[in-house]
């Protein structure tokens, strides 16, 4: 027999080393910004520079499932000298983070060799969104070093504002909206290019544009439909209502400002108070998920907040859950009502979570052929921030299904 010499095990195993050595980006370890600089002149590659921090879930997120691929690696190893900083422990990254004033996290910034900004961007990004950031970040129609200059030049419509706030934090964006409505055209002032500018821009219900819409309701609403600007009050009221956490010990709070929307006397005031008293039911029906007494009240309010009717897709699925998860424990008008209310908010607004529990409980009424299609359906709406898990159990579920036929 020939033998084997360790030479040729080496060799053999070569091409295994040098593919893991070159999947996903190759981070450098350069601390000193002339440094990075240099680098790039010699290698003839523009930097990027992921800033994250300690304890940020999307920053470890973006490390365990985008920046390790091989597709990101290999867009990102031939284009940039990439970094990876920490803001708090890194000098480097302590000094980006204070000179373009980011705010969120991660965050990417792009420079050319020179070290001079050309685009920025946050937020848990898929492979393919952050392959198509970098290819936009050099492109000087539409990243966002293009639109700091045409706004500096004076360019304040809404949507050049609007695409300027895109790409993350601005500083000084509450004077250039400001600005704006000031000086706004009056054919324009409500108009839907306004709307999406202050609706995107506004973060608070102490805000001066919720105010302002608030103020210009009938105008808004002629122009851009009662449901944008229902959904817009709603969701900022819900906020200001319970903003805090649904254990009991919080509901002074609660009670407090729900005194205080009800002195708004607005026809939507009572349908924010009832959504959140059903959405803290199911918060205290999933927390003391042993406790009949939590779980028949919910189904009562939950009955009771169905027949209003309300266009709240979401705390129908929640209660449809709750129950689904007692499927063991309840009897079959508890299992008839949870099918009544997933099929409600399937009906409002489709996304994976609430096809894959209405899904769940076609099987329960008998519809295995329907469930199947259902869960199917169900993912093709899963995204990016989807629980793997659940994606996994979706899956076993079809086949289960299937050979249960």
């Amino acid at each position: 027999m020939k033998k084997f010499h360790i030479t040729n095990f080496i060799f053999l195993l070569l091409p295994v080393l040098i593919i893991g050595q070159n999947s996903g980006i190759d981070f450098r370890k350069i601390d000193d910004l002339k440094t990075v600089i240099a680098t790039a002149k010699n290698e003839n590659k523009n930097i990027f520079a992921n800033l994250h921090y300690v304890g940020c879930p999307h920053c470890v997120r973006m490390e365990k499932n985008v920046f390790n691929t091989n597709e990101v690696g290999e867009y990102y190893n031939n284009m940039f000298i990439s970094l990876s900083l920490d803001i708090n422990l890194d000098s480097l990254g302590h000094y980006l983070e204070s000179e373009y004033q980011l705010a969120s996290y991660p965050a990417y910034l792009y420079f050319d060799k020179e070290g001079n900004l050309q685009h920025k961007d946050i937020g848990y990004k898929t492979p393919k969104e952050l392959i198509q950031i970098a290819a936009t970040a050099f492109n000087d129609s539409k990243n966002f070093n293009y639109y700091q200059q045409i706004v500096t030049a004076g360019d304040l419509s809404a949507e050049t504002l609007r695409n300027y706030f895109s790409f993350g934090y601005v500083p000084e964006k509450d004077s250039l909206i400001n600005i704006y409505l000031e000086n706004c055209e009056e054919d324009k002032l409500f108009s839907l290019e306004t709307w999406l500018l202050l609706k995107e821009n506004t973060q608070s219900y102490n805000s001066v544009y919720f105010n302002h819409i608030l103020n210009n309701e009938i105008e808004y609403r002629k122009n851009v439909g009662n449901k944008e600007v229902d959904d817009f009050l709603i969701s900022h009221w819900v906020f200001m209502v319970n903003h805090w956490t649904e254990w009991r010990v919080n509901d002074f709070q609660r009670n407090k400002m729900k005194k205080k929307l009800r002195k708004t006397k607005h026809p939507l005031s009572e349908r924010v108070i009832n959504q959140v008293d059903m959405d803290v039911c199911i918060q205290r029906a999933i927390w003391r998920k042993n406790s009949k007494h939590k779980f028949n009240k919910m189904i009562k309010e939950a009955r009771q907040y169905h027949l209003y009717g309300y266009d709240d897709y979401k705390n129908y699925y929640m209660a449809a859950w709750v129950i689904l998860t007692h499927e063991g424990n309840v009897g079959k008008s508890e299992i008839d009502f949870g099918n009544t209310l997933a099929k409600a908010s399937v009906n409002l607004h489709k996304n994976f979570e609430n096809l894959f529990i209405y899904a769940h409980f076609c099987k329960q009424m008998g519809n295995t052929q329907y469930a199947i299609a259902t869960m199917n359906e169900s993912l093709q709406y899963k995204q990016p921030n989807t629980n793997t898990k659940y994606i996994e159990n979706a899956n076993n579920k079809i086949e289960e299904w299937k050979n249960a036929l």
